[in-house]
């Protein structure tokens, strides 16, 4: 009986010479709402080829003064926020579609180590995820709250000066998480299209995704508030050339039984909870997700309140609300055997869904975001001012809020809900790895209960925008050059 494979020794013959080309692309089409690259066929394109574009404001003028305002990145995920979805066509064909890419990736984010997010992150993505939580006599970063650091995020952004992101194609599309697409093997056009997020700059109530103001004065300088845009973006592209036996048996397979490529795709199901609660007030729903007849292997939920407006986050988090519980009904079966009702379960089961552990800041994950009465002391007295561009205490002007509390801005607002369907291996291992639902849709069964504090019911009693993202299986052949994709 021979031995499994992972348990030989014996050596090898990967003898497969490689060559690699990189170009630059400048897209096809451009505006300030959608941008399309089509991909020339050379060769097999990377994995970790790459998107480059910079982000800008676009004003009339300087500021007349250092204290006027000025346009922030979002602050965890950057530059990232400015991309809405992100779409992979062949042929006219959708292969591969992320929708609210800023939010799913925002999410995604947070499974890398801190030092990870610090010293990449910020740089790559013009984010800023070196933060703490000082008291109001530790004045936060300049204009905006945060840590001083140098690098990454503190620059604001103006007409002169750029701030560049580069975010990896494999993060965006799924499909080339699993698999190198052979584009010289691809009759047709092969395009990427990026719908950007639209800034409105209409007044104090500015609910953009993907920017905050800070400063002195905002309402008195709304003349100067261009919305800002992004600019220049391009792919910078690796190209892979193997050897000709490696090729000629490239194409020999694709022009006979055809090349097959298993991948994972994205799908976004969004759901709303309607608001109302009275104190004591016990709501339950089951949402349909749907998805019958596919192979699943995560789930993942963003839970946003609609109730409040959160200065540093916006809609990029997921809020935790009033005893919170929630399980997942698959082919008429519960996932876990009793409803999820506290936060340490549900952290170990999105730990496990994404494949690591979740890295969150201090004091984040805890039973209750707000402060008052029946919360936890530590984050009751965390809070934060912040400073003009002369180093004045002065207010943080993102709809008009001064002193703000940390742990409801930022630490305890990225509870997110997360599934795991690929029980037996992680998916990064064996893409085939997924549970198969039938004719029932997947349900999703949340209950929360209507809160009493006065201060934040709003947020706890309000309604609530559920995104519900789904890794499923598809399959993508290649046979004598035309492109066909199925669900698995």
């Amino acid at each position: 009986m021979s031995l499994p494979s992972v348990l030989r020794t014996n050596a090898r013959n990967e003898d497969q010479s490689l060559e690699i080309s990189t170009i630059i692309l400048d897209p096809l089409y451009n505006s300030t709402s959608l941008t399309r690259f089509e991909i020339p066929h050379k060769q097999i394109m990377d994995s970790k080829s790459s998107l480059i574009f910079a982000v800008k404001w676009k004003q009339d003028q300087e500021p007349t003064a250092l204290d006027d305002v000025r346009p922030f990145l979002n602050r965890p995920n950057g530059g990232l926020a400015m991309i809405k979805n992100a779409r992979l066509l062949i042929n006219g064909r959708l292969v591969s579609n992320l929708q609210q890419a800023g939010k799913y990736l925002n999410m995604r984010n947070y499974f890398r180590s801190h030092d990870d997010r610090v010293n990449v992150f910020d740089i790559k993505y013009q984010s800023q995820n070196d933060w703490f939580g000082p008291t109001s006599d530790e004045f936060a970063l300049q204009p905006v709250v945060g840590k001083k650091i140098e690098e990454g995020g503190d620059i604001s952004l103006n007409s002169s000066g750029k701030q560049e992101v580069s975010v990896r194609l494999d993060r965006l599309f799924t499909i080339l998480r699993d698999t190198q697409l052979p584009t010289h093997l691809i009759e047709g056009k092969i395009q990427l299209e990026i719908e950007w997020e639209q800034d409105s700059t209409q007044g104090l109530t500015n609910q953009s995704e993907c920017i905050t103001w800070a400063g002195t004065d905002l309402a008195g300088h709304l003349a100067n508030m261009k919305e800002v845009e992004v600019s220049n973006p391009r792919l910078l592209i690796d190209f892979l050339t193997y050897n000709d036996q490696v090729e000629m048996a490239l194409r020999e397979q694709m022009n006979s039984v055809g090349l097959n490529f298993a991948y994972r795709e994205v799908g976004l199901v969004k759901k709303f909870l309607s608001g109302g609660l009275a104190d004591g007030q016990i709501q339950t729903i089951d949402f349909a997700i749907g998805f019958t007849n596919r192979a699943i292997q995560k789930i993942f939920v963003s839970k946003v309140g609609t109730g409040l407006t959160n200065p540093l986050l916006q809609t990029a988090r997921s809020d935790l609300f009033s005893n919170e519980k929630w399980n997942c009904r698959v082919n008429n079966l519960n996932i876990y055997d009793r409803i999820v009702d506290n936060s340490a379960e549900s952290y170990n089961y999105l730990t496990q869904a994404g494949e690591g552990t979740f890295h969150l800041p201090p004091q984040s994950y805890t039973e209750r975001y707000n402060v008052g009465a029946g919360n936890s002391n530590m984050i009751q007295s965390i809070e934060c001012l912040a400073l003009d561009q002369n180093g004045g205490a002065t207010a943080f002007d993102r709809n008009s809020v001064g002193v703000f509390n940390c742990a409801l801005n930022h630490m305890g607002r990225n509870h997110y809900i997360g599934i795991d369907l690929a029980k037996y291996r992680r998916g990064d291992e064996q893409v085939y790895n997924a549970l198969r639902v039938g004719s029932t849709p997947v349900l999703f069964r949340f209950e929360r209960t209507g809160s009493a504090d006065a201060a934040l019911n709003l947020q706890d009693n309000g309604s609530v925008d559920f995104y519900f993202w789904v890794e499923y299986l598809k399959r993508m052949t290649i046979q004598r050059g035309i492109v066909d994709v199925s669900d698995m």
